[in-house]
């Protein structure tokens, strides 16, 4: 049966069994997709690196917050120094 040209290509409407069997199908795929790293080591890499970043990270911050408190013992040390000898200056003059 040749198509008409006026009204192009007629093509059938699926079953509702095949369009359900084709979700299903692709749903089981991508759950074997997640589900391989599990049965494998490459999770626990995957977790270790993961770790290891974070600890990283971690002694980034308290570097910078052991700096920033040395900065601020210093800066109050200063600020009595700085007026302990301006007191001895007002005292000598």
């Amino acid at each position: 049966m040749p198509n008409h040209p006026q009204f192009g290509c007629i093509f059938p409407m699926p079953s509702i069994n095949m369009v359900f069997a084709n979700k299903l199908r692709t749903a089981v795929h991508h759950l074997n997709n997640a589900i391989q790293p599990l049965q494998t080591n490459s999770l626990r890499q995957i977790i270790e690196t993961k770790q290891k970043q974070t600890q990283k990270k971690k002694r980034k911050t308290d570097k910078r917050k052991k700096q920033k408190s040395a900065a601020k013992v210093n800066t109050t040390q200063h600020n009595q120094y700085s007026s302990l000898v301006q007191s001895l200056i007002v005292d000598i003059k």
